[in-house]
């Protein structure tokens, strides 16, 4: 198994590590970046230059946006 599908494994099992800090349908507040203080759900991942994207459904309805893992943490 390469690794981009044993990380596609962890994100659809919802099995959370420290290499993959958000799983789909994570509820997350963004913390930094353009879309600070928005809140949303996850719903996919990409890898980027070394780093996780992630795509949040922003709960407002307005659509979704790509956020890098440092740029959110879980909401309650």
């Amino acid at each position: 198994m390469s690794y981009k599908n044993a990380i596609e494994d962890q994100f659809y099992n919802e099995n959370r590590s420290n290499t993959l800090p958000f799983v789909i349908n994570d509820a997350v507040k963004i913390v930094a970046g353009e879309f600070t203080n928005r809140f949303g759900s996850v719903v996919s991942f990409n890898q980027q230059d070394g780093y996780l994207e992630f795509v949040v459904e922003l709960g407002d309805g307005s659509g979704d946006v790509k956020v890098k893992a440092t740029e959110m943490q879980l909401s309650n």
